[in-house]
């Protein structure tokens, strides 16, 4: 991935209880970084089966339906993620978004098939 996502917060820890957590950003400003870093992956995933889109498009003939429900999650979950941060109105909850869960569950290649 092309976009690096800097952590929001960082924690200390003192004895295994967490004695501080400190935030590196306000929501306002972490916001459009997750949003871009978010948006970047599924680009990038989605990039493997445009060629099975756009040849869907020119020829009429439909699209493996397992592509297309891979490609409609990922927008889900893009679209999900975005949400939440947009909708988040302090650091905790911003933190509380399980992104990073969200995005390790989808394999960054979907088979693209082959075109020839």
């Amino acid at each position: 991935m092309k976009i690096d996502l800097p952590p929001l917060s960082t924690e200390s820890y003192e004895g295994g209880v967490l004695v501080e957590t400190v935030y590196h950003y306000t929501v306002e400003e972490y916001v459009p970084l997750l949003i871009a870093y978010v948006k970047a992956w599924a680009g990038e995933i989605l990039a493997a089966t445009d060629w099975q889109t756009i040849k869907a498009f020119e020829t009429g003939v439909a699209i493996d339906p397992e592509v297309a429900s891979a490609r409609a999650a990922v927008r889900l979950v893009s679209n999900f993620i975005e949400g939440n941060a947009l909708a988040a109105t302090t650091p905790e909850e911003l933190g509380a978004i399980p992104w990073a869960e969200l995005l390790s569950e989808y394999d960054t290649t979907l088979d693209p098939l082959d075109p020839s």
